[in-house]
């Protein structure tokens, strides 16, 4: 398992340790065969946190247990693991929130602020963190469709579907050119975020005009959270 901790500088929600916990029960815990690694997940949350509208995590934890889309789901072994699993999850997301809206100019996705064997490990890793984000870009794939016809601002996403290799197969791309892309990737992120705010500020004044209305489910303060963490909408990801 590689050595994963937060850079000086950069808002410490979850820990190296904490990380680490969550890689285990992604890679071999709760029988998930499909499972996304923690580099995709990092990369699939950062399309989602950034991305123009709101993904409730009913909607994108599916992916994450299961990449095929069969359906697939971890077995808790009991409600204090779930719960515990589920808020290393909501804690990872706050974290790139937390990262972007405080520290935007010393960003770094998970990759960059880990420890490899070697440069070819680390591109590998970079390689899983793109196709994380465009699993999320493509979750609510149609709701992007502004950026990508966007002549300016659709080059940032470009640099992130090069090293993610879900561009046409038959194109070849050296090893040095990647990791020139990926170090394009932190500044691309922080570009299609700048994109992206003015749509998500309308959005979110619209839900407070129709009381937290997302995605068509109106989600009431007492309500159990959409997450599956058990706990009351308010005293989870509605807090």
């Amino acid at each position: 398992m590689n050595d994963r901790h937060i850079k000086k500088g950069q808002v410490p929600v979850i820990s190296g340790k904490d990380l680490e916990e969550l890689e285990e029960f992604l890679l071999s815990g709760a029988g998930l065969a499909h499972a996304m690694h923690l580099d995709e997940l990092d990369g699939f949350l950062t399309a989602i946190v950034i991305g123009p509208v709101t993904v409730v995590p009913s909607t994108w934890l599916p992916h994450v247990w299961d990449l095929t889309g069969q359906g697939g789901a971890p077995e808790f072994q009991s409600s204090k693991q779930a719960e515990q699993i589920i808020g290393l999850l909501m804690q990872m997301m706050n974290t790139i929130i937390k990262q972007l809206e405080q520290f935007p100019d010393d960003y770094h996705p998970l990759p960059d602020v880990t420890e490899y064997e070697n440069e070819r490990e680390k591109l590998k890793a970079a390689n899983s963190w793109c196709r994380g984000f465009m699993l999320g870009v493509n979750l609510t794939q149609l709701s992007w469709e502004d950026l990508i016809l966007d002549e300016h601002d659709t080059i940032s996403l470009s640099a992130i579907s090069i090293v993610s290799g879900l561009l046409d197969a038959d194109v070849k791309i050296s090893d040095e050119m990647l990791r020139s892309f990926w170090k394009s990737v932190p500044q691309s992120v922080c570009a299609i975020r700048k994109f992206w705010l003015p749509y998500r500020e309308r959005e979110m004044a619209k839900l407070a005009e129709s009381g937290l209305k997302i995605a068509g489910e109106q989600i009431g303060r007492n309500d159990p959270c959409s997450c599956g963490s058990g706990k009351k909408y308010k005293a989870c990801c509605g807090r």
